[in-house]
């Protein structure tokens, strides 16, 4: 015969009542415990692809600030183009000059002739002298300089 307390006999039928009672509130407990679940998967799922928007927007940030950081050689080589198209017009206008002058066949040796011809070499003779300087003096920025970053 086996000998067991009072309180452990009262235990197993209370439990025993309590399992019957609650017997619907166990599949409503499975039921809410799936569902839990499956919520469960749709919030790591979605804080999952907040994460990694997150990190995508952190790269453009820092992209961003090397764009900003590149800002000034940017405008100092757009302003050199500029410069250099005007020189290019420049040279472009004292060729249709040229051409005028041959085209109303003035006289090599007329006045007019010579006056445009020594205008167009001492305008010729600076941008030369310009442009050998810029070829000589700028220099492509060294690293660091905000665009290698």
């Amino acid at each position: 015969m086996v000998v067991a307390p009072m309180s452990w006999v009262i235990n197993a039928a209370v439990t025993g009542i309590a399992f019957l009672v609650t017997g619907d509130s166990g599949i409503q407990y499975l039921e809410a415990r799936t569902r839990h679940e499956l919520m469960a998967r749709d919030y790591n799922a979605i804080k999952t692809e907040y994460d990694l928007e997150q990190a995508y927007l952190s790269q453009v940030v820092k992209l961003e600030s090397t764009l900003d950081d590149a800002r000034p050689v940017v405008h100092g080589v757009t302003t050199k183009l500029g410069d250099l198209a005007n020189v290019r017009a420049t040279i472009s206008a004292g060729i249709c000059i040229i051409q005028n002058s041959l085209s109303y066949a003035e006289d090599p040796s007329s006045q007019l002739f010579v006056r445009r011809i020594q205008r167009l070499e001492i305008v010729y003779g600076c941008l030369s002298r310009a442009l050998r300087y810029y070829q000589v003096m700028v220099r492509l920025p060294e690293s660091g300089g905000g665009l290698d970053k």
